[in-house]
């Protein structure tokens, strides 16, 4: 099981969140401008699904934890969000390029000469 936490600060000053857990493994991580990317497979699907946990602390009093993909925020806090829907590995692909190496999208070529090359 994976426990990620999903929230932020609010106009009140308090933290409105909570924490997320789902079936699945952490695949891989990176961190850019000080925002940590975390891609995990999920593996309560019948596909290859991923989701993807941003950690935002570039302002230490305000951070900003996600989980993605959601749909449908309504507006309360903490805010309700339908994360029913993952990733497949196009669509993650799209959103988040780094992760393609993790993928099974890419083909594999043999680059060592041939015999009579050698």
């Amino acid at each position: 099981m994976v426990l990620v936490l999903v929230g932020q600060y609010v106009e009140t000053g308090k933290f409105s969140g909570y924490w997320a857990e789902f079936e699945g493994e952490k695949i891989s991580s990176f961190e850019r401008q000080d925002v940590v990317y975390t891609l995990y497979k999920c593996t309560a699907y019948r596909f290859d699904a991923y989701r993807v946990h941003t950690s935002d602390e570039t302002d230490p009093l305000a951070p900003v934890y996600e989980l993605h993909p959601y749909t449908a925020e309504q507006p309360s806090h903490p805010p309700s969000r339908d994360y029913t829907e993952p990733y497949d590995e196009e669509t993650l692909a799209n959103q988040y390029p780094y992760f393609i190496q993790h993928l099974g999208l890419l083909e594999k070529r043999r680059i060592d000469p041939s015999p009579k090359n050698r």
